[in-house]
């Protein structure tokens, strides 16, 4: 895909820029160790109607960068598709879904830009194919896992890489033709990052949207089954039903996805080394008591955050 690319014509940009052009993206909050020497180059080209991205920098120390994604960023700008990331040269570490992956130039990786993740780079060339959510879903049938790495030297990986290299034709191609091409590569995406466990049956527009309400509101402690059922538009039976239906409560629910959002942070936390308090996490999750969400936590994981952040982020 390097040979698409043409980085000498790319105009270098200052940290400043960079950033602003990940949250317009978008993508998440950059962060870098020297912002006043750090410069990179990025690219798009249109394939097939999809974008694809090259981002490059030199592989030093003070061009290392991370790129954290939160529901703050989630709930903004509402982004909802599929980043397909290619490690051409240099490495990163992706973090999402409670699943760490380090990749090395000529692996792959999926993510979900409507989950919480942390991109941390270290240098090299990476490329970015972005995949709509909601025409993969209505070709595929299928929701897909971020944070998973691609099967490496799958001929679905090779196929893709190759349709990618030789893209420049698409301009020759009619719209059926560029259509079918999008179907193609929407298949090989699924086949490439197919779930290691059968995958569960899609959700009904209903409990998809009460989920949807959860995810961004459970930040608000004052975030109750009544409070979703109202903004869902439905009685409180109602939305008790679709979770019973599912051997679930929406309580349960509402803590589960707290719970997720805490684990992504203390991994970051442990990871980054940052000096964040435990209580500042938990209110972020929607805990105002610190000793209730340590009680759950517990419950839920077998041990305490502090615990939990050391065994799952210190060999990061």
């Amino acid at each position: 895909m390097r040979s698409r690319f043409d980085f000498t014509k790319a105009y270098p940009r200052t940290y400043e820029a960079w950033g602003d052009a990940l949250r317009a993206y978008p993508w998440g909050t950059p962060k870098v160790p020297e912002p006043k020497t750090f410069t990179t180059l990025r690219s798009n080209l249109s394939t097939y109607g999809f974008e694809l991205g090259a981002t490059k920098h030199d592989d030093a120390p003070h061009y290392a960068y991370t790129v954290s994604r939160e529901y703050d960023d989630i709930r903004s700008d509402k982004a909802d598709h599929y980043h397909v990331l290619f490690q051409d040269a240099g490495s990163t570490t992706v973090i999402q879904s409670d699943q760490v992956t380090v990749l090395a130039p000529g692996d792959i990786v999926l993510l979900d830009a409507a989950r919480p993740s942390l991109l941390v780079n270290n240098g090299g060339i990476q490329f970015d194919l972005v995949l709509p959510r909601a025409s993969f879903m209505f070709y595929v049938g299928r929701e897909l896992q971020g944070g998973q790495p691609g099967h490496r030297g799958m001929a679905a990986e090779r196929a893709l890489r190759q349709i990618l290299v030789d893209a420049d034709e698409a301009g020759k191609l009619s719209d059926w033709a560029s259509n079918q091409m999008q179907r193609i590569i929407y298949d090989l995406v699924a086949v490439l990052f197919e779930p290691q466990t059968e995958a569960m049956p899609l959700p009904d527009a209903a409990f998809k949207r009460v989920c949807a309400i959860i995810r961004d509101g459970h930040a608000d402690p004052k975030l109750t089954p009544s409070m979703v059922a109202a903004e869902a538009g439905m009685s409180l039976r109602k939305l008790q039903s679709l979770f019973t239906s599912r051997s679930t409560t929406c309580t349960a629910y509402i803590h589960s996805v707290r719970l997720e959002h805490a684990v992504s942070l203390l991994q970051r936390r442990e990871f980054l080394h940052t000096q964040e308090f435990l209580s500042q996490i938990s209110f972020r999750c929607g805990y105002r008591d610190h000793n209730y969400f340590a009680r759950i936590f517990r419950r839920k994981f077998g041990q305490s955050p502090g615990s939990y952040a050391k065994s799952h982020g210190g060999g990061l």
